[in-house]
């Protein structure tokens, strides 16, 4: 099941790519299995609040920072 949500993220990745070429802003290409190891990062980050039973609001706080951080990375990694 992890491996098919990771996959959904990668293909919403190439999506975004398309996006941002008919905008005029195209990113690098990317190796797609970096693209995996950082969706698979993003996923278990996120189980990561789950498995530990984190309290709600702290989760909530958490996400936000997590969303954060690895749009930051892409937007780096895309050169954007």
């Amino acid at each position: 099941m992890i491996d098919d949500m990771v996959e959904i993220e990668v293909e919403a990745t190439h999506k975004f790519y398309r996006v941002l070429e008919k905008l005029g802003s195209p990113a690098p290409k990317i190796d797609r299995r970096l693209e995996h190891i950082l969706a698979t990062g993003l996923l278990n980050a996120y189980f990561e609040m789950i498995i530990h039973d984190m309290p709600i609001e702290d989760a909530k706080l958490y996400f936000q920072e997590l969303c954060d951080f690895y749009t930051a990375g892409w937007v780096k990694i895309m050169g954007q």
